[in-house]
């Protein structure tokens, strides 16, 4: 679920757009490849029928500011990083992930 202020145009996009920790608040500029290293070790969409469709909506509302879960508020430019989702398979539940079905 992504919940959208309509006054703010702020997005919070719970584990879409992560970075890792220890970064600064907000973050300017684009820092696209450190999400894609995030999503790569965390391994936290398993789908990508439903990331597809979870993008199609944060496009559609046009948001000002994404406020992820984890990591940096995003300053103001979210195309690097709508871009970089669609275009590199980020999908695939790792190892370290919690949600993995454990092997037989």
């Amino acid at each position: 679920m992504l919940a959208f202020d309509q006054t703010t145009r702020t997005l919070f996009s719970s584990d879409v757009f992560i970075t890792p920790p220890g970064g600064p608040a907000v973050l300017d500029g684009d820092h696209s490849d450190a999400m894609l290293d995030s999503y790569r070790m965390v391994g936290i969409f398993p789908s990508r029928a439903h990331l597809d469709a979870a993008l199609d909506k944060i496009e559609a509302v046009a948001p000002a500011t994404p406020a992820c879960h984890h990591g940096s508020v995003k300053g103001g430019q979210i195309t690097p990083y709508l871009r970089a989702v669609r275009e590199h398979d980020v999908t695939g539940v790792t190892e370290w992930n919690p949600m993995r079905e454990p092997r037989g």
